[in-house]
């Protein structure tokens, strides 16, 4: 059986965009979450997926993610919530300073400052995100749910 020629140069584009040692990280709800959520971004790579599992993220401090070609991906809007009610600081939710990162299928809530926040990045994707403070409006919810900011990170 011959393949089409289109068919042929779409698989090898595909092929050579693909990352041949991406991985997908495996971080899961519950204690001591905070640290391995955290511990994850730092240690991605390009092309990685840190995949949040079901049920609710209780965090205690921002995060931050600053490595090129991650996709951060959660089972959904309703079933993966990043739970900020006990946020010390009062920075955003998820900081990302890097470029081509995509966030999909997850929620924000109750941030202290902004929800996700991306700083100097550029091709940011938000797929299904959801940033909520659920207690209404407050004037101590942060300013933004999602934040693209051009300025360079600091």
């Amino acid at each position: 059986m011959r393949m089409p020629a289109t068919l042929i140069a779409a698989a090898s584009a595909f092929a050579l965009a693909a990352p041949l040692h991406a991985k997908v990280m495996q971080v899961a709800a519950g204690e001591g979450a905070q640290t391995r959520l955290q511990e994850a971004l730092i240690l991605a790579a390009p092309g990685d997926v840190v995949e949040l599992g079901a049920g609710r993220f209780v965090l205690t401090d921002g995060l931050s993610l600053d490595v090129k070609g991650v996709t951060v991906r959660g089972a959904g809007m309703e079933a993966t919530v990043l739970d900020f009610s006990g946020q010390k600081g009062a920075g955003e939710g998820l900081l990302v300073t890097s470029d081509e990162v995509t966030l999909r299928d997850f929620a924000v809530e109750n941030t202290k400052g902004d929800g996700i926040k991306s700083k100097g990045a550029d091709n940011i994707v938000y797929y299904r995100v959801r940033v909520t403070w659920t207690g209404g409006a407050k004037t101590t919810n942060g300013a933004y749910g999602i934040y693209p900011s051009k300025a360079p990170a600091c």
